[in-house]
């Protein structure tokens, strides 16, 4: 059975904004690949993980959040982590992450997507500052075993919420998954190839890091400026 997305799903009363001199906060989803395949890459990609959790711990405390979920085809949807502190996220190791089964590319990543847009419209109903939302995907490989979530549903869901604001980044360590990435509508320039080893692999973290520092610099420096403009007109 395929699933069509409701283009509502999203939408609903925004969040309260965030109020002058709070950090903007971000909540990043992840979507790691633990299908068979990655058993090559099993020891790469916890340290990879790990390393990510230690930069961002080194970083200034802010009010970032992280949901993490590990993908196969056994399990599609193992959440490790639900909406929790990045500082607090609990690493990864050999017993948390075990490689097996195949890869529901499609559906893990409808099925994250639609708790995302659940989150957020939570959220809103509670009257919390919004989240800019980062949403990454690291695989190893291509489609092989999705039953409820089609290419073009998928498609839609990502166009529209990149529509909103979202960012994507899709990491695959294998090509023709690429094919599969502009069929589910990421954007081009948000798509990284690595090679399938530890330089490769940890480099895929390394560069989800960046980008999550990145992105959150770009948040201050923007909330930094609203600051600016209210104190020199407390009326605006």
């Amino acid at each position: 059975m395929s699933t069509t997305p409701d283009p509502t799903s999203n939408t609903g009363a925004d969040s309260t904004p965030t109020p002058a001199g709070v950090p903007v906060p971000v909540h990043l989803y992840v979507l790691i690949d633990v299908s068979g395949s990655m058993e090559s890459i099993r020891t790469d990609v916890i340290g990879g993980f790990n390393a990510l959790l230690e930069d961002q711990r080194a970083e200034a405390e802010d009010a970032s959040r992280a949901t993490v979920v590990l993908f196969d085809s056994v399990e599609p949807n193992n959440v490790i982590a639900s909406g929790v502190p990045l500082r607090e996220v609990i690493e990864l190791d050999q017993r948390s992450y075990t490689p097996r089964g195949g890869t529901p590319l499609l559906d893990a990543t409808g099925v994250l997507i639609t708790r995302a847009d659940r989150e957020k419209r939570e959220r809103a109903d509670a009257g919390l500052p919004a989240e800019d939302i980062l949403f990454v995907t690291i695989t190893d490989g291509h489609e092989n075993q999705s039953t409820e979530f089609t290419r073009d549903a998928i498609k839609t869901l990502v166009e529209q919420r990149q529509a909103d604001g979202w960012e994507f980044s899709f990491l695959s360590a294998d090509l023709e998954a690429f094919d599969d990435a502009r069929a589910m509508g990421y954007d081009h320039d948000r798509m990284t190839h690595f090679s399938k080893s530890a330089s490769g692999t940890r480099g895929a973290f390394a560069n989800t890091s960046q980008l999550l520092s990145d992105k959150k610099q770009a948040l201050r420096d923007l909330q930094s400026g609203f600051d600016e403009d209210r104190k020199s007109d407390p009326n605006a």
